[in-house]
């Protein structure tokens, strides 16, 4: 079976390594046009469509095949030529396309067969890639859509059903094309932390880096201490002299664990005073958040104070 397709790819490429003079060849090989959407948006393949490059011809086919809900494997896939074959037992449909002259464009040679599988709704060729690329608009617009609202957009719009991993992949992409990756986040902080202080006067912020294990390689995030101000002068001068501290644990990409102290003021309402990130909850961690919070209060140092916890074992 694929010694045929191979026969089928050797004659098609034959058009262009051909010296013939043959004026017929030549212009049905250029009677195309530059592929283009319906006017309701669905993808139509004709015989002669050409795409400005090869990756724009393999994004219009998996548009199609989405469409179609078909799946193609291909015979051949190679920087010059292009042929597919619908994976359907029963269906004998094809394509072929393949590099023009000028060493960029590619052109649909051959469409042959039609159609005779069932329709895919849980469809290979709709990778989260491909959802990103499909509904970024829609995310960009309401990041907060749910992984169920996204799958009933896409199987009302695509006719498609995808597991709710594939869905957030997607989605996580798109939220990073939009608002950045937490990897470049990360490579901010140091700025951050400077901009804060410089924005709020007497601000405490502390960053520690893990040392590169060579050179070359960016310092890594341990752990921060961040305490604003507003926060310290209103708890100094408005809040008893309470303190409670508690841990969570973060459920973002990076994991760790969110540290906070927490005040009292005069109304029985709770008062933010500092918080940390760090990687976990034990007592290396818990000892730096508390010599941080130690440099906050230092000035008032002769007053006593009392700290409540969740009983957590560090502690003991």
């Amino acid at each position: 079976m694929i010694s045929d397709y191979d026969d089928f790819v050797m004659d098609e490429d034959e058009i262009f390594e051909s010296d013939s003079e043959d004026d017929d060849k030549w212009e049905r090989v250029y009677d195309g046009r530059f592929w283009e959407p319906e006017p309701d948006g669905s993808v139509t393949l004709r015989q002669w469509d050409m795409f400005i490059d090869k990756a724009s011809f393999l994004d219009v086919v998996r548009d199609y095949m989405v469409q179609e809900g078909i799946y193609m494997r291909y015979l051949k896939n190679e920087p010059t030529r292009y042929t597919g074959k619908c994976e359907g037992k029963s269906c004998d449909w094809r394509i072929h396309a393949s590099l023009m002259p000028d060493g960029v464009t590619f052109q649909v040679k051959t469409i042959k067969g039609k159609h005779s599988c069932k329709r895919l709704l849980d469809n290979p060729a709709a990778t989260y890639s491909w959802i990103a690329r499909k509904l970024f608009d829609i995310v960009r617009a309401e990041p907060n859509i749910s992984v169920k609202g996204i799958s009933k957009i896409l199987m009302t719009k695509y006719n498609l059903h995808k597991n709710a991993n594939t869905i957030w992949r997607a989605k996580v992409k798109i939220l990073g094309l939009v608002k950045g990756k937490h990897e470049e986040g990360f490579t901010l902080l140091a700025k951050y932390t400077e901009m804060i202080k410089a924005s709020n006067p007497g601000s405490t912020c502390f960053i520690k880096w893990n040392e590169p294990i060579c050179e070359g390689i960016r310092p890594v995030f341990c752990r921060m201490f961040m305490c604003f101000n507003a926060c310290k002068e209103g708890f100094l001068s408005g809040c008893r002299r309470f303190i409670g501290v508690d841990g969570t644990h973060l459920k973002g990409v990076y994991k760790g664990v969110l540290l906070t102290a927490m005040g009292i003021d005069a109304q029985n309402h709770c008062f933010p005073l500092a918080y940390s990130i760090v990687a976990v909850e034990n007592k290396e961690n818990w000892a730096y958040f508390f010599s941080s919070l130690r440099a906050i209060i230092r000035d008032d140092l002769a007053g006593q104070y009392t700290f409540i916890s969740d009983r957590c074992k560090v502690f003991l």
